[in-house]
């Protein structure tokens, strides 16, 4: 006899449990094809990390303002009278224009200097008179956000020979005048590096950026949105000369965000440093963090209770109501008239890089709630859908947009910092990514690419000087 070829109740179970997960499997494939994947947390975090801007600008300053500026330096050093340890006073002053040399973080300068040197005596009248050329090096760096100067005598000549005036009579005394200032050249070195360390107070200049950067950077027409930022690190790139200005490259990194109000998260504790390189242009970072009701309140300020169509098939849109969920906008709004029910009506931001304005794309419109539609009702809702609320929504996202280009560019037209600092430049290029809805803000990067000079045109030394 031959064996039963019918399934035994153990295949029987087999089979079934098979075709069940088969179906299991074929069910969560569609389900993942049809909805898309939510960020998870790290992700979320990611698109809500503020990006750092690198902005590289050069300030330069003429030989004219900067012969004015170390002379009132010199002036003050040792104008005035530097008291020696043996008794002998010295005093100082710029003859004519000083020579400047720039290398890396090194500054060289020959500086012709009128010096008068006053012995030991009750005498006033006994001075040595001549002048001076100083041949200097000068080394900036910066050292747990402090200034540190070193500055060197390298070599020095007499342009005039020092002359020792006893009553009116003049009496050769170079050898002891060499004597005096090789002997006190470390002295005189010295202070004019505590006189530079003094003028770069980088605790008080922190105290200056941090306090420009209190005031926002733009505000939006109605005084509700504004950009904000916090300075992150402020470097030193090395100096150079060139068409008698001297040119110091300086790199800020900062944070920005556009908002109602100042994230608690954007502050930082500005710090300082060297670099011995720096990029031309700066690439400035703009997060949006835009509340998605201010926009819900500008659309429905253009579209709310207003009618649209005529006779038979007029439309009025009652009420509407704004949300944004990943990277879709939805827009709810009650209708009334031709058709009696909510509306629900879906976008994706997208940026258009050729015209340089944000889009509201992949357009999708359905009846949410009321009785079924005619298709030219519908066809006539669709159309005020699109040539209203979207048009409005992008209308007011493309103004603030236009609105802070036109802001960086009056920034970069010669604007007047403060008073004797002046800024130019112009903006490159810009580009929005990251279209991302969470918390119920509109979330974006906006890239500015700028080129940025600053030129100093007046430096009062006494104003930053430490008190």
């Amino acid at each position: 006899m031959k064996k039963s070829v019918l399934p035994t109740n153990n295949t029987c179970n087999f089979i079934f449990w098979l075709g069940l997960m088969s179906l299991n499997f074929f069910m969560w494939s569609c389900s993942k094809k049809m909805a898309p994947p939510v960020k998870d947390p790290q992700q979320i975090m990611n698109l809500k990390r503020i990006p750092i801007s690198a902005v590289n600008f050069n300030i330069s300053i003429s030989d004219y303002e900067l012969n004015r500026v170390v002379n009132e330096l010199v002036n003050s050093t040792i104008g005035d009278g530097l008291v020696l340890e043996d008794g002998y006073k010295c005093k100082a002053r710029l003859a004519s224009q000083m020579q400047v040399q720039a290398v890396d973080n090194t500054i060289h300068l020959t500086l012709p200097i009128d010096l008068e040197i006053q012995p030991r005596s009750q005498i006033s009248q006994v001075k040595a008179i001549g002048q001076l050329e100083l041949n200097l090096v000068n080394k900036l760096d910066i050292f747990n956000n402090q200034i540190l100067s070193r500055t060197d005598l390298i070599e020095y000549r007499w342009l005039k020979k020092p002359v020792l005036k006893v009553y009116g009579l003049p009496i050769p005394i170079e050898p002891i005048a060499n004597q005096i200032v090789k002997r006190y050249k470390s002295e005189l070195c010295s202070k004019l590096d505590q006189t530079l360390v003094k003028n770069l107070d980088l605790s008080k200049i922190k105290k200056s950026v941090q306090q420009f950067f209190l005031t926002p950077f733009y505000s939006t027409e109605d005084n509700i949105i504004h950009v904000y930022s916090s300075p992150v690190e402020l470097a030193l790139g090395p100096a150079s000369y060139r068409n008698n200005e001297i040119s110091l490259p300086v790199l800020i990194y900062l944070e920005n965000v556009i908002a109602e109000s100042k994230p608690d998260e954007l502050y930082n504790d500005l710090t300082f440093s060297m670099r011995p390189y720096v990029e031309e242009s700066s690439l400035f970072y703009l997060q949006s963090r835009i509340p998605v009701n201010y926009l819900e309140i500008l659309t429905k300020e253009s579209v709310e209770n207003q009618e649209f169509g005529s006779g038979m098939a007029r439309i009025k849109i009652t009420s509407l109501q704004l949300s944004g969920l990943e990277e879709k906008v939805s827009v709810r709004f009650n209708s009334s008239g031709a058709f009696n029910g909510r509306f629900l009506m879906t976008f994706v931001p997208a940026f258009n890089q050729e015209n340089k304005q944000i889009e509201l794309k992949e357009l999708n419109l359905k009846v949410e709630n009321g009785k079924s539609i005619n298709k030219a009702i519908f066809s006539l809702v669709k159309g005020i859908a699109e040539s209203k609320i979207k048009n409005t929504l992008e209308g007011q996202l493309n103004e603030m947009l236009m609105d802070y280009k036109k802001s960086i560019q009056t920034l970069l037209e010669d604007k007047e910092l403060v008073h004797g600092l002046n800024m130019n430049g112009e903006l490159e290029d810009f580009n929005i990514r990251d279209f991302y809805f969470i918390e119920n803000r509109m979330y974006f990067n906006l890239e500015s690419k700028l080129k940025l000079k600053l030129k100093v045109n007046y430096v009062d030394p006494m104003k930053i000087l430490r008190k």
